[in-house]
């Protein structure tokens, strides 16, 4: 049997993904329908029921969101150009806030505070896309895994998340090493091993299945488009959660 070339391969995820969004939002949307219609005709059970489908409905719709974002990594054409590396972070700061903020429910937020510490940030010479994608994932997984500080005021059952983090960079002879960091869950060597696999996911106590298990297959995907090396391990001192190392051949 032939191996599908790359073009197949994201074809076909995106194919995949899209179909099947429609397919479920018809369902979710149905279900919608038949509460908002019966809902003094429907007993407690049945409307738990309605209201799972629309649980599962959401859960699916960021699962293939998850899967079309990694498919436009394949057939893909790495064009390089100048990276700055400073204005991505800052800006993947922001676009990490607000994604979250629109995320949160009722009950969760889901992180109060950003906070990055930089070393020696410069410009280099990369594909600026693929690097902001990198640092965009980076900083959307250490904040969906946070670890809660301390219960809110005047809220028992909400809790506040400061995210820490750390991203340095160090100029090598023959390469750029990119070094992330974060205050997250404790973690250990089976864990490191385990979260590599996609859909595989720590569970974290403030995001109601907020995460899908595929932001780090979409870093492990940018490294081989930028031919680098990638090392996720356990991080020291006060970043003691997730440590990543991108490690690019200068060109």
């Amino acid at each position: 049997m032939p191996i599908p070339n790359e073009a197949h391969i994201r074809s076909l995820l995106e194919g995949l993904a899209h179909d099947l969004r429609g397919s479920f939002g018809a369902s979710a949307s149905l279900s919608q329908m038949l509460k908002e219609s019966y809902v003094d005709k429907l007993d407690e059970r049945a409307l738990t029921w309605l209201d799972m489908i629309s649980t599962e409905y959401a859960i699916s719709k960021r699962k293939l969101l998850a899967i079309s974002s990694l498919a436009c990594l394949y057939d893909y054409q790495v064009q390089t150009s100048p990276c700055s590396l400073s204005e991505i972070v800052s800006n993947a700061l922001i676009e990490s806030k607000c994604v979250l903020t629109s995320e949160a429910s009722d009950n969760i937020q889901l992180i109060d505070d950003i906070q990055c510490a930089t070393h020696n940030l410069s410009t280099i010479l990369t594909s600026n896309e693929l690097i902001t994608q990198y640092i965009n994932e980076l900083f959307l997984n250490s904040a969906i895994h946070a670890i809660p500080a301390q219960p809110a005021l005047n809220n028992a059952n909400n809790t506040s998340v400061i995210l820490k983090s750390e991203f340095r960079y160090l100029d090598n002879e023959n390469s750029h090493l990119l070094v992330y960091a974060d205050n997250g869950h404790l973690l250990t060597t089976n864990d490191i091993k385990y979260i590599q696999t996609p859909f595989n996911t720590l569970k974290s106590s403030r995001t109601k299945a907020q995460s899908v298990g595929l932001g780090l297959s979409k870093l492990a995907r940018i490294a081989e488009l930028l031919s680098a090396t990638l090392i996720f391990d356990i991080g020291t001192n006060q970043y003691t959660g997730l440590q990543v190392s991108l490690e690019i051949p200068k060109v």
